[in-house]
């Protein structure tokens, strides 16, 4: 399947084509139109809603939420209450197939479980060069999960960096090339998991307690 591209900037309009000089205003709108093969290329900006992707890719044709290459993408949540604990900014559950690259996530709150960048009940997920700052719980969670790919990703001044301190099972998540500074309690808790969890070429730094990783 060929999949679309399509692009998203704050001056764009929800009602246009999301062709590159016609792009979609919200990220959302493309959370809510995209379905397998389809890409989104965000322009920069700071764009101030939570992101929920409403579809799944399928093998082979992933759904890609992208910022444009060589520009700055931040999802803020500075302004948003997330909806209960459980959640993310930018919040993957019961979804396949979906790759996350290159945005900058920050602020989300204000409950003490969310996440930047949430995994949830999903499975074949890549979470890949992405920086988030200052969320009240993981940067990047992933909770009963498997077949999930974290690469490349750089946390500031999270509870935790890389985190499934609620448990529930995981499988086959594999944890690559990633810094994570500033945390408030653990770099990087993992419970719960079978068969696999690797972890490669990693470094985590906790400033307020004393573990690295639990």
């Amino acid at each position: 399947m060929e999949g679309r591209e399509s692009f998203r900037e704050n001056r764009g309009s929800n009602g246009a084509s999301a062709a590159s000089n016609q792009p979609w205003q919200t990220v959302q709108k493309a959370a809510n139109t995209l379905v397998a093969g389809d890409a989104v290329y965000i322009r920069a900006g700071t764009y101030p809603e939570q992101v929920v992707p409403q579809n799944s890719g399928s093998a082979g044709n992933y759904i890609t939420f992208a910022a444009y290459p060589g520009e700055t993408v931040t999802i803020d949540g500075s302004g948003i209450a997330l909806p209960n604990d459980l959640v993310g900014l930018f919040h993957i559950t019961g979804k396949e197939y979906i790759r996350v690259s290159g945005l900058r996530v920050i602020d989300a709150g204000p409950n003490n479980d969310n996440a930047g960048i949430m995994v949830l009940d999903s499975s074949n997920i890549i979470v890949e060069n992405n920086s988030t700052y200052n969320t009240n719980s993981s940067g990047i969670g992933v909770w009963v999960s498997d077949n999930v790919t974290v690469d490349g990703d750089i946390q500031d001044n999270n509870g935790f960096a890389i985190g499934s301190e609620q448990g529930g099972l995981l499988e086959n998540v594999w944890v690559y090339n990633n810094i994570a500074y500033n945390n408030r309690y653990v770099g990087l808790t993992i419970h719960n998991f079978f068969p696999s969890v690797c972890i490669c070429r990693s470094y985590f730094e906790v400033t307020e307690h004393k573990c690295g990783a639990a």
